[in-house]
């Protein structure tokens, strides 16, 4: 009886309904400190406005018009040493790439289908064994370089290299040549091929029609330029991925981290065919 009394009644808190007030199941040992109930409250409250807020940022960029002349800013958290790992070994980092890189296809904000990005339209003439993808003209990286075929090549291959290891990779297993590149039998996926500047034939082993819309929505495009100088093994914690260079709505322009989380700030302007949903903080082009 005493030790229930001492765990019942700690600083004025009274536990009630057999000790399955909050504050009572945190006692699990004779002679616990208990927070008092209005401070117990106080705190869940601001935890309730801290999600609300998150959740209302999400929300705002999400429903946001792609306007070309569209500008706000939109915040968000990452954990720290999360987007220092680079997309192809990340989750976060790879949610980053919706705002500054693009995929060819990125799926559609309601869930309805995926959208043309970096690729303008693709088609297959066989029931899905091989897919043509016209590219996007006129793209730029932000660094002015053109975006060609060459990039998206080096792209999947870069996804696919074993010397990279990365998880995302497993996107491309259905891709011609991908076993024997995975085995070192091979030195590049053999169903990956550029036609020209502005075309890219993607084979597959087997006829897959909804691939583009189950797999490709995985795969981001780097730029060959800048990433193709860095050996394999070395393209995970690159310098790269807290100065990134891509094709998106927003340019790379500051990089914070500290023991609190990591803060991004890029400027950019929406673009008609980009669609930014996610990022940490941006502020767009004027």
């Amino acid at each position: 009886m005493e030790r229930k009394s001492r765990l019942t009644q700690i600083r004025g808190v009274r536990c009630a309904h057999r000790g399955k007030h909050p504050p009572c199941r945190a006692a699990k040992k004779e002679g616990s400190t208990l927070r008092s109930k209005s401070t117990w409250t106080r705190e869940n409250k601001m935890k309730r406005e801290l999600m609300a807020a998150v959740s209302m940022a999400a929300v705002v960029v999400m429903a946001s018009p792609s306007s070309a002349q569209q500008s706000g800013t939109f915040r968000s958290a990452m954990r720290t040493g999360c987007v220092e790992q680079g997309t192809l070994h990340t989750t976060c980092g790879h949610r980053l790439d919706e705002t500054v890189l693009q995929g060819l296809v990125h799926i559609k904000w309601t869930g309805e289908g995926v959208q043309p990005m970096l690729a303008e339209s693709w088609a297959t003439p066989d029931g899905g064994k091989t897919f043509t993808f016209k590219l996007r003209s006129g793209v730029k990286w932000h660094d002015g370089t053109p975006f060609t075929a060459k990039d998206v090549v080096f792209s999947l291959n870069l996804y696919a290299n074993p010397k990279v290891a990365s998880p995302w990779g497993v996107k491309l297993s259905s891709v011609a040549g991908y076993d024997d590149f995975k085995s070192g039998a091979a030195s590049e996926l053999r169903g990956v091929k550029a036609i020209g500047d502005d075309t890219v034939r993607i084979e597959l082993s087997t006829a897959q029609p909804a691939w583009v819309e189950l797999q490709l929505i995985a795969i981001s495009i780097v730029p060959e330029h800048i990433l193709g100088k860095v050996p394999p093994q070395d393209i995970v914690g690159n310098k790269f991925w807290i100065n990134r260079v891509g094709t998106g709505p927003f340019i790379w322009k500051e990089y914070q981290s500290d023991r609190f989380g990591t803060r991004v700030i890029s400027s950019g302007r929406r673009s008609s065919i980009a669609s930014s949903t996610r990022s940490t903080r941006t502020s767009r082009r004027s």
